[in-house]
């Protein structure tokens, strides 16, 4: 009777280090993989806003979206108007002439 209850203390000491275990590699895996905060959604007004203020860095076209990186480090994204090309689209919200060159567009 004695071992048994040994036994049991000894069951419970090793699945109360097994959940502790567990719970410290889940906090410690989504403290390193954590995935950081969601690029800020732009519309076109938003960026021609950016553009001219010089606060963009670079501008990645891919169809109608784009990613847009930010001299701060923050990330944003936004559609471009599909009817028209992108600089076309920059011009029709009067993008400064001098602005886009300081910005590095890829397509």
């Amino acid at each position: 009777m004695n071992m048994k209850i040994k036994n049991d203390a000894l069951l419970f000491k090793n699945i109360l280090w097994a959940t502790a275990a567990l719970l410290i590699l889940t906090v410690a895996f989504s403290m390193l993989f954590e995935t950081g905060k969601a690029p800020v959604q732009l519309t076109i007004n938003d960026l021609v806003k950016k553009i001219n203020s010089g606060e963009v860095q670079k501008i990645t076209v891919s169809g109608n979206d784009l990613s847009i990186d930010l001299k701060n480090s923050e990330k944003a994204v936004a559609k471009k108007e599909s009817e028209s090309g992108f600089s076309q689209t920059l011009s029709n919200y009067g993008v400064n002439i001098k602005a886009p060159q300081a910005v590095s567009v890829e397509v």
